[in-house]
């Protein structure tokens, strides 16, 4: 089994996840990610930060990967793919790769790293929160615009001269708002 990352043992959680924003950022050369660490006073070499960002690169060509292929499925099926379904398959695509990436490395004689498994188990529970979160704004919005919509159509109705039974009745048949 390979040996772990100079960057992953000894760069604190904080700083590497800056460090490796700022290599997906794509706006920095290893040079300068290398000052940037000494600077923090860690003692990793430049090469050490080279193959680390090689390794993060390919994760974000991966990332992109899933993020294309969610956002054509989504564009293909339209605005009417709703419930859920969405964000279910953005959960089954980030399974998918990390499955196909975790094979890969143990092909190549690693084995998963218990803290990357624990990345992942986070980054789906996080992803599924977000679709919960998503689903509640979603209903909340549509209920807001609907209790908009019945106001309108009583002030409609009522200057037409319907009763209060009738436009109640409407309210709740067509809208589903009980005011």
């Amino acid at each position: 089994m390979p040996r772990r990352s100079t960057i992953d043992t000894f760069v604190n959680e904080e700083d590497r996840a800056a460090l490796e924003h700022m290599m997906l950022a794509g706006k920095f050369t290893i040079d300068e990610l290398h000052e940037w660490l000494l600077e923090r006073d860690y003692e990793i070499s430049r090469s050490a930060v080279g193959r680390h960002s090689k390794k993060v690169e390919e994760i974000g060509v991966h990332m992109r990967e899933a993020q294309q292929m969610a956002e054509a499925l989504a564009a293909e099926v339209g605005p009417a793919f709703r419930d859920g379904e969405t964000n279910r398959m953005l959960t089954q695509i980030l399974s998918s790769l990390a499955f196909r990436s975790m094979t890969s490395a143990m092909k190549d004689g690693e084995d998963p790293d218990a803290r990357d498994l624990s990345h992942l188990a986070k980054a789906l529970k996080d992803i599924a929160g977000a679709s919960k979160i998503t689903d509640e704004r979603e209903r909340a919005i549509i209920a807001a615009e609907r209790e908009k919509m019945a106001g309108r159509v009583g002030e409609t109705a009522k200057a037409e001269g319907w009763s209060e039974a009738t436009i109640q009745a409407i309210n709740e048949k067509v809208l589903g708002v009980v005011l």
